[in-house]
């Protein structure tokens, strides 16, 4: 096999290995826990079952959607997995399933419970955890409590930690440092919440949930004993059936949580994982900065040796509450000083400080802080390696500063002063397609207010939409509002998937209050933020229509894209109306002059939840591809403000820059045909055309693959959501995994779904080496040995530069860049490709380009095989330490595409060995003046272009007298003058939907075409909008295609008499305008000198700003008239 030494291995072993090493996320360490704990139970002679309910969020937003896919594996090992509606009743069920034994009818011997919830979801479960923990657990049940925090605020509107509020809950926490951890603490969490007779919480970061490593499964390492000696109330510890208060509390407090202390020490959770004879200084660490820390050391060339040798201990926390005091004397006996490292708020620091206080020998304790009261290690987010490598230069004993920590300290110090602020950000936005880039939209003069979900994000896109609350509040921030203020009225978003959770009680707090309000119930039957799950409960249309007709709200408006749809439910109250999404804004208008509580229901489908449906054949596949015929595109920018797409991207063209929509991201949401021009055209039963088969070129020679340093080989994998960032790292994962290798990684995903940055990290161990030799799953600063960037943006940005190092790292980008949101927002932004390259190159020793997105949408036709042609660049390059035999069996095993994933890899090594094309010069001015010459020549006629031509050689003579050798008001002229005079009419837009070249893209862009349809507002034919009243395009069919291949030939007419379109106010404004310009640029030429010469160019070139058709035209010239004439105003003062 090759390089292959585990050719056993299969994905199916996470859930089905009993010893060994196996490839596990967190969230696989998850649900493979409760199949191994009632494994366990029964190797005991019980026979148990499983409960698990709770709510999504991150970094668990995956544990349910897993849960769901191994439904057939937990319901052998009788574990019943129930989606909660929300935390507290879904831990409320969990409460339940510790009184099974107190119940007649009884099936099992216990069964045990795993609730899971979000930071903010164990906030607002605090009544019931409390009761429920006091009350206690079954003696052959137990509870976990799962903990989603997110620290540094990735995917959350508010940080979190959970450590305060479960030791204000009095429930016992523990702090896993690594998947390994989750899965053991996790077995051992369950047995300890039996022995104790608690529920045990368990903390869950990305860093355990969001990371895969090999992890040895060792069922000595989770069996469990229980402690000697320890007194038991005659009553026991469980929960009962009648109890009170006070007896609760008092057991709990005096006896259950010190037997908790007694079996972690049992058992081994608290860990001394390093101790000296002549200890003389100490650190006590707990969760995943432990991780951090040994890569710290590392770093530092601090072995476990020579740290024993200078006095060193360390004390690996896993019951970070409650602390326990005779472990952590016995810890601190004979040391002179202890550093706490913990993540984020002291909580660890303060405990040992009390438990120490009345030794007699107390060491000094420091950690946020020092002796002096000076910040040592941050309370705010998370802790890297460099910040405790800091702090450990700043405590640690003078013999500890080894030659490889003072090169450390110097390396982050030549780290720090070369960072460089981004050139762009690539925030999160609506994906493309979504229905939230309509529903969102606010009346002019009008606000709302957001809440949790995806509509959130609409805070940042300009909509009015500036405050929003916690899950389930939403609107009800008005109701404090609305008495105090001059305003009337307020829309308030929510998604269907919060009004199930705990929405629908903010609707009932307003209709008691008599609030002018109105919610807009976003419908799209997926909770997308976290994942695309199906919202819990009857939600659809017609019952969150009967419900809020039910709680009094006085007026309910159905908006959708397809208002047909729920016409005529029974559930639906005969007083709803039915609109489609074109309305919204006049339904929107309507419904703020109505007093009282209103709703509009949006009803339109997550699109991405249908892309993936459409992909899996669950959905009908979409029977129309959306086209812009770029020669007519005016980049006025209304597609964008109509769709708020980012499939609708930047193009340049010889011609200037134009739009495209980007068919692999494209959800077929087709708002963007709304967009006031006529260069759009409809496919009926068209695909973007991919290739049938590739034929390969011979592969190149296999290169010699790179030697790993030290104790990893460091891959960063930058890209967007939906590039397949994440799989990818899972294939490479997996490739390690197969040539027996640890390995380790973490992905960061924050908002991926929504246009934002995804990383993945990956660490790979050499051949051989034992699964717990890598210290940790990030990757220090300055220490990737290879960037893999799918996305020029994000690879220069924030989360990726900072790891690149100049003697270090190597990068490969892709240099094709895609849309950022500040684009959709400003059609105006233009991207500094150039800047975000060197920014790139000053952080690595080596950068490498290569067009890659537009070479695998020609070869393969679609993007999401991007990853995969750009690993096989990098493998050819020597670049990745694993062999093509193991990269193409993980490949296989990871099961999606594998033929298209294994030619991208192919083509991509085919690239690397490639000469690149020398780059086009750029075009010469009397190149540029031909090419549009000969343009207005089939625009118009000759005498038309020799106008033209003649023109702009006086201001080229003009300009050489005045700025010998420049040419930038030349090549203005040129451009804006070709553009005035080859205004598109309806002849010019004739002939270019008639271009060969134009229908050659769309016979070969596409297959399966039956018509086409365009796209029109035809003067003698517009109907106005009753609502805007602005002109509507509407749809025509292939007639139409033919009629322009007449039509064209009709510019014979144009300006004339005879021209039956010249009356109109735009068209004779067009025919004016090149006269206009020319007239102003003749008043301004005397004026031209070294001095004015920029001042004349910014006017010539404001021209640009005359674009669009129609209303769209109008008033873009108005605002350009404007301008140009303040630019020359200054010019004459």
């Amino acid at each position: 096999m090759g390089s292959i030494i585990r050719p056993e291995a299969t994905l199916e072993e996470r859930w089905e290995a009993r010893t060994g090493p196996v490839l596990l996320t967190g969230t696989h360490a998850l649900v493979r826990l409760p199949m191994l704990r009632q494994e366990m139970d029964a190797a005991e002679g019980f026979r148990t079952g499983g409960f698990i309910s709770g709510y999504r969020g991150s970094p668990l937003g995956a544990f349910d959607r897993e849960l769901a896919r191994q439904a057939e594996r937990l319901r052998a090992h009788d574990v019943v997995f129930q989606p909660g509606l929300n935390e507290d009743l879904a831990a409320t069920a969990i409460w339940g399933s510790q009184q099974v034994h107190l119940t007649p009818g009884a099936r099992l011997d216990g069964v045990f419970g795993i609730w899971y919830g979000k930071g903010p979801g164990v906030d607002r479960s605090g009544d019931v955890l409390r009761h429920a923990n006091s009350a206690g657990s079954a003696p052959l049940g137990g509870v976990l409590a799962l903990a989603g925090d997110d620290p540094s605020s990735k995917s959350s509107t508010i940080t979190s930690a959970c450590e305060y509020a479960f030791m204000d809950l009095e429930i016992p926490m523990l702090d896993p440092a690594d998947v390994g951890e989750v899965l053991e603490y996790g077995l051992k969490g369950i047995a300890l919440s039996r022995y104790a007779g608690t529920w045990v919480g368990m903390k869950c970061v990305a860093d355990t949930m969001d990371a895969t490593m090999t992890v040895m499964l060792d069922p000595a390492l989770y069996a469990t004993r229980e402690p000697q000696g320890m007194p038991s109330p005659p009553d026991g510890v469980h929960i009962r059936a009648t109890d009170t208060p006070m007896l609760q509390e008092e057991r709990l407090r005096h006896v259950k949580l010190p037997r908790a202390n007694a079996f972690a020490r049992t058992n081994g959770i608290d860990r001394m994982v390093l101790d000296s004879a002549d200890a003389r200084f100490g650190i006590a660490v707990r969760g995943k900065a432990f991780t951090v820390l040994r890569q710290a050391l590392a770093e530092a060339g601090i072995s476990e040796d020579f740290a024993r040798a200078q006095g060193l201990r360390i004390w690996k926390v896993g019951l970070a509450w409650p602390l326990d005091a005779d472990a952590a004397r016995a810890f601190a006996e004979g040391l002179e000083e202890i550093l706490v490292i913990e993540d984020r708020r002291s909580f660890v620091e303060w405990q040992l400080r009390d438990a120490l206080f009345h030794m007699d020998r107390r060491p000094r304790i420091t950690g946020k802080r020092d002796e002096a009261g000076r910040p040592l290690l941050s309370d705010l987010s998370e802790l890297d390696s460099a910040a405790i490598l800091r702090a450990l230069f700043a405590r640690l004993p003078q013999a500890f500063r080894t030659n490889a920590m003072l090169a450390r300290m110097a390396a982050l110090q030549a780290l720090a002063e070369g960072d460089q602020a981004p050139v762009h950000g690539r925030d999160p936005y609506f994906c493309p397609g979504c229905p939230h880039n309509t529903s969102t939209r606010v009346p002019e003069g009008s606000r709302a207010l957001a809440g949790i979900g995806c509509h959130y994000l609409a805070r940042f896109m300009n909509r009015d939409t500036d405050f929003f609350c916690q899950m389930g509040g939403e609107g009800s921030a008005w109701i404090g509002q609305e008495h105090f203020t001059s305003q009337e009225h307020i829309f308030a978003n929510m998604g269907d998937g919060t009004y199930a959770h705990s929405g629908s009680l903010s609707v009932r707090f307003a209709v008691a209050s008599k609030a002018n309000i109105t919610f807009k119930i976003l419908v799209n039957s997926a909770v997308a933020m976290t994942g695309g799950q199906t919202p819990e409960g009857e939600i659809d249309v017609p019952h969150i229509a009967a419900q809020l007709h039910g709680e009094g709200v006085g007026r309910i408006e159905i908006v959708s894209d397809d208002p047909d749809r729920h016409r005529g439910h029974p559930l639906i109250p005969a007083t709803v109306g039915f609109h489609h999404r074109s309305r919204l804004d006049a339904v929107q208008k309507e419904l703020r002059a109505v007093k009282g509580v209103t709703a509009i229901i949006y009803d339109q489908e997550c699109a991405t939840e249908r892309r993936r449906k459409r992909k899996r054949d669950l959905a009908p596949r979409a029977n129309r591809r959306i086209a812009i015929n770029p020669r007519i595109c005016e980049d006025c920018g209304d597609c964008s403000r109509a769709s708020n797409c980012l499939a609708v991207e930047p193009i340049e063209t010889p011609f200037g820059r134009k739009r495209r929509i980007d068919q692999s991201a494209c959800n077929q949401d087709f708002s963007c045909v709304e967009g006031f021009c006529p260069s759009f055209v409809s496919l009926i039963g068209a695909e973007p055309a991919r290739p049938s088969a590739i034929t390969l070129p011979p592969l190149p020679p296999e290169p010699s693959l790179p030697a790993i340093q030290g104790e990893a080989w460091n891959l960063l994998i930058a890209g967007v959501g939906g590039q397949g960032v994440s799989s990818m790292a899972a294939i490479l994962a997996q490739a390690a995994h197969l040539e027996g290798r640890p390995v380790r990684t973490l992905d960061f995903l924050g908002l991926a779904q929504k246009g934002g940055g995804v990383y993945a990290q990956l660490r790979i161990g050499p051949v051989g080496a034992a699964a717990d030799q890598l210290s940790g799953a990030r990757i220090a600063a300055g220490e990737a040995d290879l960037l893999l960037a799918a996305d020029m943006v994000v690879a220069h940005g924030r989360t990726a530069r900072p790891l690149l190092g100049p003697a270090r790292s190597t990068a490969i980008v892709n240099a094709d860049l895609s849309p950022t949101a500040q684009f959709v927002k400003d059609t105006e932004t233009r991207y500094e490709d150039g800047a975000m390259l060197q920014s790139l190159r000053a952080a690595c020793h080596d950068a490498l380009t290569i067009p890659a997105l537009s070479r695998v949408e020609r070869d393969l036709g679609d993007a999401i095989y991007l990853n995969p042609f750009m690993l096989g660049f990098a493998w050819q390059r020597g670049l990745v330490p694993l062999s093509a035999e193991a990269i193409l069996r993980a490949i296989e095993l990871n099961g999606a595409a594998v033929e298209r994933n294994k030619n991208a890899f192919a083509l991509g090594r085919i690239a690397a060995t490639e000469t690149p094309e020398a780059p086009r010069g750029p075009e010469t001015l009397d190149e540029m003046i031909a090419r549009f010459t000969e343009d207005l020549k089939a625009y118009q006629s000759s005498r038309y272009a020799r106008r033209y031509q003649d023109f702009v050689a006086r201001i080229r003579a003009a300009e050489a007298a005045a700025m010998p050798g420049d040419e930038r008001l030349t090549r203005a002229v040129a451009r804006q003058l070709y553009r005035l005079m080859a205004y598109k009419d309806e002849y010019e837009v004739a002939r270019l939907h008639s271009l060969p070249e134009w229908r050659s893209i769309l016979t070969q862009g596409f297959t399966g075409t039956q018509r086409i349809e365009m796209h029109l507002a035809p003067p003698i034919m517009t109907k106005l909008n009753p609502d805007t009243g602005l002109p509507v395009k509407q749809e025509f069919g292939p007639w139409m295609l033919k009629a322009m291949g007449f039509l064209r030939h009709g510019k014979i007419l144009r300006g004339t008499w005879l021209d039956p379109f010249a009356r109109t106010t735009e068209r004779r404004e067009e025919r004016a305008l090149p006269g206009e310009y020319r007239a102003g640029l003749e008043a301004l030429l005397p004026r031209l000198s070294p001095e004015t010469h920029g001042a004349i160019c910014d006017w010539a070139e404001a021209a640009a700003g005359i674009k669009g058709f129609g209303h769209v035209k109008a008033r873009n010239l108005a605002a350009t008239r404007a301008r140009m004439a303040d630019i020359a105003k200054g010019i004459s003062a």
